[in-house]
């Protein structure tokens, strides 16, 4: 089989690792147990939550590991492949089937007989932010927090975010790959949670 990419592979296991590393694995017992505690509400401190090194450390390894697929693990003019090149197929394909496949090693996990989807808010986040426009992610942060705190719940946070970068790069920007890759960073935890019934625990520890 011949990819009509040139791939970094160094960068690229480097690139795997961080964004298919899950980060649960990590965690103490009583973390683990405050993900099933149904009766841990949310307090709506967005801010606070990046104080905790887990939520850090999820937000980081997102940023750096989405930096590195995009710009280090393909050549620098993949970004400007056009619908027509040979390539873009790869390049699209491999760029969401990594991102889709991270999120799904974020989103769901097993504690003592219980499978359970989780919301990796600052893993979608620091992903997110590297493939959007500054501006647009600033926009749809912002947005995003607003709706969080008058509502005091995380799971607005996404559809919030991606209203805001949809409704940014129409006016702004322009509708393009990256902007779908944010799509389904942010949307799909919660089209897993609803279609499975469930409700999503949130990764915030620390806030409360």
């Amino acid at each position: 089989m011949n990819i009509p990419l040139e791939i970094s592979w160094p960068a690229a296991i480097f690139c795997l690792f961080l964004l298919w590393f899950p980060s649960w694995l990590l965690y103490t017992r009583r973390q683990k147990n405050m993900l099933f505690d149904l009766y841990h509400s949310p307090d709506g401190h967005v801010f606070r939550s990046f104080f905790y090194w887990p939520n850090a450390f999820d937000l980081l390894r997102a940023a750096g590991g989405v930096f590195l697929l995009l710009y280090v693990v393909f050549p620098e003019n993949t970004l400007r492949l056009s619908s027509e090149d040979e390539a873009y197929p790869w390049f699209l394909g491999i760029l969401l089937g990594v991102l889709g496949i991270g999120v799904l090693l974020q989103t769901f996990f097993r504690f003592e007989g219980y499978f359970a989807p989780n919301y990796p808010f600052h893993y979608q986040l620091g992903g997110s932010l590297i493939l959007m426009d500054p501006w647009g992610g600033l926009f749809a942060f912002v947005l995003a927090c607003v709706v969080v705190k008058a509502f005091r719940h995380y799971e607005w946070f996404a559809p919030a975010f991606i209203v805001g970068a949809i409704a940014f790069a129409y006016l702004f920007g322009g509708l393009n790959v990256l902007l779908g890759a944010v799509v389904l960073l942010q949307g799909l935890p919660l089209l897993l949670a609803l279609l499975g019934r469930q409700h999503l625990r949130l990764l915030r520890f620390g806030v409360a």
